[in-house]
């Protein structure tokens, strides 16, 4: 794809509204919660210090094991911020694991700050540090990274001077010495406090003759904020547990153990076992659709465990209805598990099915017929082809999730490598990112693993399309001479123009046009007869990549595709590329005829950003020439 179409397609597709999939690439907007933290008196006042002006860096370090309540404790907090005092942005760094995710999170910080993507991807190292230090400054940023396990990851994201961090993590980190400028350590809850929780979390008022029992709970806790909030769901409900029976309970068997026991004894059948297999491997935050394929539950019959599980402490439950287990609760019910080996496999062909549904909601055909998919029994997520920004809006959420899974299962899963090639479509249209480097290798190793030479050769085309946009073309040209290699034996005329479609590309990035020409000539000619969209997509890049006399009439056939198959988005490109090339050449009523037509049909398609792009050019056009009354096609 030429630098131009996908910057226009980048500028639309942000504007689509979507919450973030998972922090791995995009902070959140941490939303404050008014429940209030019993007993962090201290803590509260240590992290109010950040709201004095100070013009250096403050970073504050949370110490707290499992269920300690350090999520609880920055939601909190953060409630007590006053409405657009500070920009507040979170980061959950647990399922991060290089130095490339960092570069990506901070990258993504600054686009949410209202840095343009043009400024950062034409900026050095240092221009980009000196870039990130303005902006937070600017914006009052309180950062907050939860879950660090890498002091030198942490010091990657501090903003300058003026900034604010909080980071939490199990133990203080070593790699942070000397950067800390408090601490809070959150640890077991004294028996007061501990009395004032389990009342919250039961929703009533303890009499004095019931304090001896509620004192028992709460030793019996251990003084854990999230075991005393399972103990307090077990004296909930019509099932509800009494105060003195449960009390007797954890006299005589203290600890976690015996609430996390009681609490799963209170699960129906179904909500146990899909809890117990959510527990079994370290599975990335799921679906309530792929936790019942774990379980090989159908939809309707998995409903009421998901349900009595969400409304559940058990699980946590993310921005996007994710479905996670606590660490304390995870270790629990990962012995709880029923032995079931082919659940992970299952897990792995729900995601396959429902990436590939949303895939050609988007973009029909884009992977061809050589490989099918057949997962009804699982029941995927079902896209509607009139709605593909839908399906374009939840593959880009899905992304953190298939990286995990390729991390904790693509091993053992021989079709694991079709996460990524299903995915293709939103790779195609996204910016690239480092960490995709990382899923791609992952993919291409579980490809070659198989040792399925079909699954290698489009591996390597999604790998080399990554390193082609972000800059390495010769590396690019190297994995796709490769998957030439293999195409030579396959039956796979979808996946060789692909292939053929990246090599031009590349070729044309490093100068080499007459290798450039016959790449794409070649691919056009598969796709030209075969899939429209494809063809309007080759004939843009030709265009925009050699610019020459036949630019116009490939636009015009391009134009004429996307009409066909009413793609507004494309059309209004089309429209507005033809305008530059009628500009350029010196052919006023023809620029402004396209330019009108581009910003038309940039707004009904939403492209904000493009109607004002079209505009603004056509506006140009128009002072240095003169208006047109009578428009030409």
């Amino acid at each position: 794809m030429s630098r131009r179409l996908f910057r226009a397609l980048w500028r639309l597709v942000r504007r689509v509204r979507w919450e973030p999939a998972g922090p791995l690439w995009r902070p959140l907007d941490i939303r404050g919660r008014a429940e209030s933290f019993v007993g962090g008196g201290r803590a509260l006042k240590v992290l109010d210090k950040l709201r004095e002006p100070s013009r250096r860096l403050r970073v504050i370090g949370v110490a707290a094991a499992s269920g300690m309540g350090a999520s609880q404790l920055m939601h909190y907090w953060v409630s007590l911020l006053g409405k657009g005092e500070f920009t507040v942005k979170y980061i959950d760094l647990k399922p991060v694991s290089s130095d490339d995710e960092i570069v990506e999170l901070r990258t993504n910080l600054m686009l949410e700050l209202g840095v343009e993507a043009e400024e950062i991807a034409g900026a050095g190292e240092a221009e980009l540090w000196s870039r990130y230090w303005v902006v937070t400054r600017e914006k009052r940023l309180i950062l907050i990274l939860e879950n660090a396990k890498d002091g030198g990851h942490v010091r990657k994201l501090l903003p300058g001077p003026g900034g604010s961090v909080i980071v939490t993590s199990r133990e203080l980190l070593p790699g942070l010495d000397g950067v800390y400028t408090d601490t809070i350590a959150l640890g077991r809850v004294e028996p007061v406090h501990g009395r004032e929780l389990l009342a919250k979390y039961a929703d009533r008022k303890w009499t004095a003759a019931e304090l001896a029992a509620v004192d028992a709970v709460v030793a019996g806790c251990g003084g854990n904020p999230l075991v005393l909030r399972l103990a307090g769901w077990l004296l909930t409900g019509e099932e509800r547990l009494t105060l003195r029976g449960l009390a007797a309970t954890t006299r005589q068997r203290p600890g976690a153990e015996t609430i996390l026991d009681l609490c799963y004894a209170r699960l129906g059948p179904d909500a146990a076992k899909m809890l117990g297999l959510l527990g079994a491997h370290a599975y990335p935050p799921v679906l309530p659709g792929a936790a019942a394929a774990l379980a090989d539950l159908p939809p309707e019959a998995a409903r009421p465990g998901i349900a009595q599980l969400i409304g559940s402490p058990l699980v946590k439950i993310d921005e996007d209805g994710r479905i996670d287990l606590p660490g304390l609760i995870r270790r629990y019910a990962a012995a709880k598990a029923p032995p079931d080996d082919a659940a992970p496999n299952r897990l792995i062909r729900w995601h396959i099915a429902s990436i590939a549904g949303a895939g050609e909601a988007f973009a029909p055909g884009w992977v061809g017929d050589q490989l099918p998919v057949d997962a009804s029994d699982l029941h995927p997520l079902r896209f509607r082809p009139d709605e593909p920004g839908l399906a374009l809006d939840w593959m880009w959420r899905e992304v953190p999730t298939v990286l995990a899974l390729m991390r904790v299962l693509g091993a053992g899963q021989r079709e694991a490598w079709q996460l990524l090639v299903f995915l293709m479509p939103a790779l195609f249209v996204s910016k690239p990112r480092g960490e995709w480097r990382d899923l791609a290798r992952l993919a291409e190793r579980n490809a070659r693993e198989a040792k399925d030479d079909l699954a290698v050769a489009r591996c390597l085309h999604t790998r080399a399309w990554i390193e082609h946009e972000m800059g390495q073309h010769e590396p690019a040209v190297a994995l796709l001479e490769e998957a030439l290699r293999l195409h030579a034996g396959l039956n796979d005329p979808w996946g060789l123009a692909w292939t053929l479609h990246a090599l031009g590309a590349c070729h044309a990035a490093v100068g080499r046009h007459a290798q450039a020409r016959e790449c794409l000539t070649a691919a056009l000619d598969h796709f030209r007869w075969n899939w429209r969209f494809g063809a309007a997509i080759l004939l843009w890049t030709r265009a925009t990549t050699f610019e020459g006399v036949e630019a116009v009439r490939e636009l015009h056939e391009a134009l004429t595709i996307a009409r066909r198959v009413r793609n507004g988005l494309l059309t209004g490109l089309i429209h507005h590329q033809l305008g530059l090339l009628h500009r350029d050449r010196g052919d006023a009523r023809r620029a402004q005829h396209h330019f009108k037509m581009a910003r038309e049909l940039r707004r009904e398609a939403g492209d904000r950003w493009g109607e004002t792009e079209s505009h603004r050019v056509l506006t140009q056009v128009r002072r240095a020439s003169g208006p047109v009354t009578r428009g030409s096609a």
